[in-house]
């Protein structure tokens, strides 16, 4: 095991310096591609050299990093056991002679003495331990090492098989290859041969199974073309293939890269092995490309290769050899390497740089062989008795420590956290009993500028544990996050709420906010079953294929035979927030029925059982309004059906010291959306009646307008739609258009404006601009009953549809799939454009400004938001003007040597706003799922 070490030791090592070497001293590929290919040879070399280390033992210098070695007990006949020191093969040390035998039942924790090995007896210490106590540790470490090896078993079995395809398919196209027999060409081999440095040139084949100029063969190289490359109009390409793969034989590539595949095959679970197998790859056709430019010009030698480059896939079968284009994928970066002006273009590194790299591979490689990596010393052993004279030893019984009063579960949840990334809860029924094992799941962090969802990779699920406690942990990246949560870093008032979700088989689904500095104890309330049958408005059949809409929740157990839709785990309680139950048949063709709205409180019983009616829909056939360009590119609409009238309270309260949810929150919202035709039209097919109909708009170049303040005031003056009032018309926001769906078909026609664009300009400190920054803005569609970003939404009728073909009930919507990305990186003038943004709201207080961020690996943004230091990414606002393209420097400090984010003074508004006014912001940007504010 010890040899194992020392070579996983010695590669990590030799792939260290050989990577510090290329990135640090020497610059130029060939000197950067001769210490790569250094490092593969010693790399191939160390399991060899290792195996003769054995004569240089006595020379050797130990280095002991390792862990010390434990003793072992083995079982013998009898139940005993047979005390044996792990004692190292080449250790002066030697075994007793005759072996001493233990009863199982009273068996001491054994640790060899160093004093009692050089007598002959070995010491142990006197205090008994359970038999699976004894060599826990090591047969932990062996069961990992039989999986670990097994799986680099496995690995190399796969390397292996690559290997032999490889080898069949290189085997496949030289049994189609024929010998070129046009003088020509073979003259034109020979000049490239020669030009290369080459004596004797290659054999010239061709072949039609070759899809791109190749050389093969190790001690007879043959350079294979295609059929196609022997054509007169095809003379450059095939003076450039030539020139490029002579290279290779020129340079010995066929035989290192044997080498690479050998040694990638066996090391193929380090990490280095991989980045050095990459660097040799690229340098060496770096470098025959240099071959090239010495007889072509760069710009002719590109447009071979983008016309070789025609009809190869992305990823070609693996071959044992090197063609001239073994990597398409990366065609583009070797182009731009070809056409920079100061591109190095020898092929050899200088005779003082081998040199000098020779012989420090040998100092190496001899120090390598002269070091011995050794175990450290174990710790001195405890004070023993030795078997040979065993002395009983009288123990004074030992006081107990006093009890400490237990804590309730509720006090434990609520006592402070070992971290400030932890956070605890305790989960109870309506009884006030813990519920254990249920899942608890943290989808969402809120605040007052809005929320953001969040995975597994910032906090994983947990489950409650005998007391009803759930304990959730966010990770190392969440620190500053997690920090403001604990309501220690000042920041409480920006992060104060997280979204949990709860399920348990016996509960209805928990999904709501709940405040950090609230109270530590939620609620669960009692399941109900309800059975529901349909019919249509004046027909007496009932019909199938039936939906429920519980609310806003979208973990609904369901299922259906026979025309009897039956929902599981449902809250019909009034403390609960999903009262409101909603039942939408959607056939096969046609438009769907929906039920009137049900309200689920006053109803008593368990299960219940549910007769309704269902209302044909009303159909929405819709127009952009006539300033917008025919024909329309890349148009949607994205709908939002709720009924404004309903009353509306907060999200969630407590009674009791518990939290619970409002008895009027979770009302029906139903999403809709589809693409608009070239001439602007767009159909809805069915939406629900006397509801309200938010609409937004987005095509190229184009956005819904948003309402003024008069226009959404008459409208809900109107239609008595005061749920409706939470809309705020703001800069950073989108707010919908809306229309009441009442009658068979509404016409509404949708006003558009102009997007908007910025540019950005990013400098350093001395005014030097800063290329491959990143420039993001995230304006968002207000609906409300949240918002989320532009152009987000789904079908709610197609999501249903594809439900009952696949049968799989818990299929959710990909909101974001249409949505675009308003980012784009800096040039090499340090400028970027950001296109496509909407226009500002209309009226004369409403804000301006828009938020952007402005993100770099070395450089931090100066912050001109009110509160710089509110975000882990200092934000910045511009204002923003329809139809034109605003303009804006932003200035950016180095990242401090930690990389955090240093906190710098803000630089002075362009205007005065409001915190409360200004757009919602995602924490970090967190991607996911739109969540409500």
């Amino acid at each position: 095991m010890a040899d194992v070490e020392f070579i996983l030791v010695a590669v990590t090592l030799v792939l260290a310096l050989a990577w510090l070497i290329s990135r640090y001293l020497f610059l130029l590929p060939a000197s950067r591609d001769l210490i790569w290919r250094t490092a593969l040879v010693a790399v191939a070399l160390t399991p060899a050299l290792t195996a003769v280390r054995e004569p240089l033992i006595r020379w050797q210098w130990r280095l002991a990093i390792l862990p010390a070695a434990e003793s072992a007990l083995t079982a013998q006949e009898g139940g005993a056991v047979k005390l044996r020191p792990l004692l190292d093969a080449r250790s002066p040390m030697q075994e007793p002679e005759a072996p001493f035998l233990i009863p199982l039942a009273n068996r001491p924790h054994a640790t060899a003495s160093p004093g009692s090995a050089r007598s002959g007896t070995t010491a142990i210490s006197a205090e008994p331990l359970p038999v699976a106590q004894e060599s826990w540790t090591a047969q932990r470490w062996a069961t990992w090492a039989t999986v670990a090896a097994e799986i680099w078993f496995l690995g190399c079995l796969i390397q292996l098989v690559r290997l032999v395809r490889a080898a069949w398919n290189t085997r496949r196209i030289l049994a189609d290859a024929r010998s070129v027999m046009d003088q020509p060409s073979i003259e034109l081999n020979r000049f490239c041969a020669e030009a290369v440095g080459l004596k004797w040139p290659a054999k010239l084949l061709a072949s039609s199974r070759a899809r791109t100029p190749i050389v093969s063969g190790f001690f007879r190289s043959r350079i294979v073309v295609p059929t196609s490359l022997l054509k007169a109009e095809t003379g450059p390409q095939l003076r450039a293939a030539l020139l490029h793969e002579n290279g290779h034989i020129r340079r010995h590539d066929l035989a290192f890269d044997l080498v690479l595949k050998v040694v990638v095959a066996l090391f193929w679970p380090h990490p280095l092995i991989h980045v050095m197998a990459m660097q040799i790859r690229r340098l060496r056709e770096e470098l025959c490309d240099n071959f090239v430019l010495a007889q072509e010009s760069p710009v002719k030698y590109a447009q071979v290769l983008l016309q070789l480059a025609i009809g190869i896939r992305l990823k070609e079968s693996p071959m044992l050899g090197l063609g001239m284009i073994a990597r398409p994928n990366r065609l583009e970066d070797r182009v731009n390497s070809l056409l920079a002006p100061n591109r190095p273009r020898e092929t050899r590194p200088a005779r003082s740089v081998y040199w000098t790299v020779l012989g420090s591979t040998c100092m190496l490689l001899a120090t390598g062989m002269l070091v011995r990596i050794d175990r450290t010393a174990a710790a001195p052993a405890p004070e023993a008795q030795t078997i040979d004279e065993p002395k009983p030893k009288t123990e004074k019984p030992k006081k107990a420590p006093a009890a400490a009063e237990p804590k309730s579960a509720v006090q434990q949840a609520a006592s402070p956290q070992g971290s400030p990334r932890q956070f605890q809860f305790q989960i109870v029924t309506s009884k006030g009993k813990p519920v254990v094992g249920a899942t608890v799941a943290v989808w969402a962090i809120g605040g007052i500028v809005g929320s953001a969802a969040v995975d597994e990779k910032q906090t994983a699920s947990t489950k409650t544990d005998a007391n009803g406690v759930a304990r959730i942990t966010f990770t190392k990246e969440m620190d500053r996050i997690a920090t403001a949560l604990s309501g220690k870093s000042g920041l409480e008032d920006i992060y104060s709420t997280l979204a949990l979700r709860i399920d348990h088989p016996d509960h209805p689904v928990w999904s709501k906010y709940v405040s950090v500095g609230g109270s530590k104890t939620i609620l669960l309330d009692e399941s109900t079953t309800l059975t529901v049958r349909a019919h249509r408005a004046k027909e007496a059949a009932f019909v199938t294929r039936l939906y429920p809409e519980l609310g806003q929740n979208r973990d609904i157990d369901w299922s259906e035979a026979n025309g009897v839709l039956t929902i599981r785990r449902v809250n019909v309680s009034d403390i609960q927030g999903y009262p409101w139950l909603r039942i939408v048949h959607v056939p096969e063709k046609g438009p769907a029925w929906f039920s009137d709205m049900i309200d689920l409180r006053h109803l008593k019983g368990n299960p219940l059982a549910l007769d309704v009616s269902l209302n044909a829909g009303v159909r929405v056939e819709g127009r952009l309004a006539d300033n917008v360009p025919r024909p329309v590119r890349k148009g949607r609409v994205v709908a939002g059906v709720v009924d404004g009238r309903m009353k509306s309270e907060n999200c969630a309260r407590e009674i009791d010291g518990a939290v619970v949810s409002s008895p009027t929150n979770g009302e029906l919202f139903f999403n809709a959306a589809t693409e608009i035709a070239p001439d602007g039209t767009f159909v809805l097919e069915s939406l629900p009646r006397d509801h309200d109909l938010q609409l937004f708009a987005l095509c190229d170049g184009w956005v819904s307008r948003s309402p003024t303040k008069e226009e959404l005031k008459a409208y809900l003056d109107k239609n008595d739609s005061q749920r409706l009032g939470g809309l705020a018309v703001s800069g950073g926001h989108v707010i919908p258009q809306l229309s009441r769906l009442t009658g068979a078909i509404i016409k509404p026609v949708i006003a558009m404006d102009r997007t908007t664009a910025c540019e950005v300009t990013v400098l350093d400190a001395d005014g030097r601009p800063i290329p491959n920054a990143t420039v993001s803005f995230w304006p968002n569609e207000v609906f409300a009953s949240g918002s989320s970003y532009l152009g987000a939404g789904a079908d709610q009728i197609s999501l249903i549809r594809e439900q009952f073909l696949s049968g799989n009930h818990k299929t959710n919507p990909n909101y974001l799939e249409h949505v675009r990305e308003y980012s784009a990186k800096t040039n090499a003038l340090g400028v970027a454009v950001v296109d496509g943004l909407p226009a500002p709201a209309d009226g004369a207080d409403a804000p301006k400004q828009a938020m952007f961020a402005v993100t770099h690996d070395r450089y931090i943004a100066i912050s001109n938001y009110p509160s710089p230091n509110a975000f882990p990414t200092p934000i910045l606002v511009v204002t923003l003007a329809r139809g034109k393209t605003e303009c804006v420097t932003v200035h950016m400090n180095p990242m401090p040597p930690s990389g955090a984010p240093e906190k710098v003074p803000p630089a002075a508004p362009e205007k005065d706003v409001p915190l409360d006014q200004l757009p919602p912001i995602p924490f970090e940007q967190l991607p996911g799922l739109p969540v409500k504010q």
